[in-house]
């Protein structure tokens, strides 16, 4: 498992994969999506990132950080999935 990953790889990866969609999933075809146990997605991303004491104000405090800097090109890359 590749840890050099960016934060929304990852959670493109969680909500391409169908065993997942309990803790993430799409809200629409705009890209939308919502986490329903944040607290887990948030697990799982530290410990894919080797930080084991990630928890949820951190992720959210990296999703605010990154969409502030990155918002439109995340958003138009999730626009764009295909599968």
């Amino acid at each position: 498992m590749e840890s050099n990953i960016t934060l929304w790889q990852f959670l493109l990866e969680l909500l391409i994969s169908k065993q997942h969609d309990n803790i993430i999933s799409w809200t629409s075809n705009e890209g939308e999506f919502k986490l329903l146990n944040a607290e887990e997605v948030a697990k799982l991303w530290g410990m894919r990132k080797n930080k084991h004491n990630m928890n949820y104000d951190k992720l959210s405090r990296a999703l605010r950080w990154v969409s502030q800097r990155a918002g439109v090109q995340v958003g138009q890359l999730l626009k764009q999935r295909k599968y």
